[in-house]
């Protein structure tokens, strides 16, 4: 009998942004035996997993006009040329996806991450997707808990969490001072860059050659400019590490890597905060989840379950005591083991998941 050929999943990405789950889809698939393949806008060139053995990769100019009826012709060769039947979308949202969902063939299933959940509900565009795209993932349990009750009778959501990183030889944290990394784009709506430098010149004293803030993102984009001259007006260059320029991964892994700790630096205050707890999820959670390290995390946050082995409580009052309590008691191999018995994490227990959500069978 003629063995059933594995199924083939192409992996699309046409933003600038969300390339750090393209190791994690790629690592399930692999995981699963299918032959997993990529289409990607030009511009994420060089982002593609190859630590991953990969069916193809396609690079997609998408300059000029008719950009979902180009893209649809380049699918179809694809889909004819590679025998694709299932296609993930890396960012299951936007005008664009709008209209290419509905110009590929039906035989072939779509489903989609969806990084913010609330679209579900509140996003007229998002309602037209759905029709064509039944299938999505969401970032955490918790997020899926807040929306499911918005989920149509006849959509699917499965969490996913994208928490693998390519395996090297990474650094090891030193043993003094304690190393803070904050990861991600340097925007005071999305986290409490501000009050942190404020509070630090508040307590400079007690933090200099004691704890480094690691500021991981890109200090001459976005309001990096403004927090790099306020952390020099402030005379707390010995406690705040900043980058000025890109941020190559290999880099920013290592810098992960060398942190004792990460902090999502979330604040009630901030614009955005009601968004991190409903709606979407902050890429710091998957850093700590993959390279398992303790999360400094507020208190408003801490207190929901998912993340509660895996956190530092504070508060704004209490973040010199917390950080204090860290440098005395030294929880890292705690929370450490609280990672690796969490099954949810285990590629194998998300492969499961991510199967069931494509459908596929045994």
């Amino acid at each position: 009998m003629a063995q059933t050929p594995k199924p083939s999943v192409l992996i699309t990405e046409f933003g600038t942004g969300h390339s750090e789950l393209f190791y994690s889809h790629a690592l399930l698939l692999h995981h699963l035996g299918y032959k997993v393949h990529f289409l990607l806008a030009q511009n994420l060139q060089g982002l593609e997993p190859t630590q991953i053995p990969l069916a193809s990769v396609t690079l997609v100019n998408l300059k000029g006009p008719f950009k979902a009826l180009r893209l649809s012709f380049t699918i179809k060769k694809l889909i004819k040329k590679h025998r694709i039947t299932h296609i993930m979308h890396n960012t299951a949202s936007g005008n664009l996806l709008r209209s290419l969902c509905h110009l590929l063939p039906k035989k072939v299933m779509q489903a989609g991450v969806l990084h913010q959940a609330n679209k579900l509900k509140d996003s007229s565009s998002q309602r037209i997707i759905t029709k064509r795209v039944k299938q999505y993932l969401v970032l955490s349990q918790l997020i899926w808990q807040q929306n499911h009750q918005h989920i149509p009778q006849d959509v699917q959501v499965n969490t996913f969490y994208p928490c693998y990183f390519p395996p090297a030889q990474r650094p090891q944290p030193p043993q003094t001072p304690i190393r803070i990394c904050i990861p991600g784009l340097i925007n005071f709506n999305k986290r409490a860059y501000l009050w942190l430098s404020q509070w630090a010149a508040q307590h400079q004293q007690a933090l200099q050659n004691q704890i480094q803030f690691v500021i991981l993102g890109n200090a001459l984009s976005t309001d990096g400019p403004a927090y790099k001259a306020e952390i020099e007006k402030s005379g707390l260059q010995n406690i705040f590490t900043l980058f000025e320029g890109f941020i190559d991964n290999e880099t920013y892994y290592n810098q992960i890597a060398s942190c004792h700790i990460i902090m999502p630096l979330l604040h009630p205050e901030i614009r955005d905060f009601e968004r991190y707890k409903k709606d979407k999820i902050s890429g710091a959670f998957n850093l700590a989840i993959g390279f398992q390290k303790p999360m400094l995390l507020h208190k408003s946050l801490s207190q929901f379950e998912e993340f509660t082995p895996f956190s530092i409580p504070y508060t704004t009052e209490s973040t010199l005591q917390a950080i204090q309590q860290v440098k005395q008691q030294h929880p890292f191999q705690e929370i450490i083991k609280a990672y690796q018995e969490n099954a949810r994490f285990t590629v194998s227990a998300q492969a499961k998941e991510y199967q069931k959500l494509l459908n596929i069978q045994d």
